[in-house]
């Protein structure tokens, strides 16, 4: 009995067993992993590799969405398939369901950037953005000691600018992956436009 409980106490704090680990137990797992597969294989239990239809496969809404469609033929390597995303930003390959939800999302994403950067703040901010920038080559021109010896504090300004956008994010993001329940996203309802200017 004691001697049970002993090898009982050894395995649970992870004393190693003895034997375990040798060659002789690497052997046996590989015939029972080919033995498994061969069974498998024999009772038709992977597809067949090769095109398959994505409709067998996918829920309806899975097929397409707005700015996307998966197409109709996907290929198949014997154990996953691959699909692809058609849109109007391109093609995308997608693994498998997980792979053809992640694809449908960035497909959203690039829409909304899309329409973001014709809006009016957009355009308004690229222009700002040019406009500090020649006034930054004049500055250098017209008084360059000065414009260099500012340049170490505008970093710092910038870094911590930096550093407090990605907390805003950081807790944009933390909020709706937790979801508080305020809003469709589970955000704070701050727009990501705030960040940019």
């Amino acid at each position: 009995m004691a001697s049970a409980s002993r090898r009982r106490e050894r395995w649970t704090h992870g004393e190693a067993r003895a034997g375990a680990g040798t060659p002789r137990h690497a052997a046996a797992l590989l015939v029972v992993t080919l033995v498994t597969a061969s069974v498998l294989l024999a009772a038709g239990g992977f597809e067949a590799a090769g095109k398959v239809q994505a409709s067998r496969y996918l829920a309806p809404e899975q097929l397409s969405g707005q700015g996307w469609k998966v197409a109709p033929e996907a290929e198949n390597d014997g154990l996953f398939n691959t699909y692809t995303v058609k849109s109007s930003y391109g093609d995308f390959s997608a693994h498998g369901k997980v792979g053809v939800a992640t694809r449908a999302k960035e497909v959203a994403a690039l829409a909304e950037l899309d329409r973001v950067s014709k809006t009016d703040v957009f355009t308004s901010a690229v222009k700002r953005s040019a406009v500090g920038s020649v006034e930054t080559v004049k500055a250098f021109a017209t008084k360059p000691v000065e414009t260099i010896t500012a340049v170490p504090s505008a970093v710092g300004r910038w870094l911590k600018k930096t550093k407090y956008q990605a907390g805003e994010v950081y807790s944009d993001v933390k909020g709706s992956s937790g979801g508080s329940g305020s809003g469709e996203g589970g955000g704070s309802g701050r727009s990501t436009t705030s960040v940019m200017s």
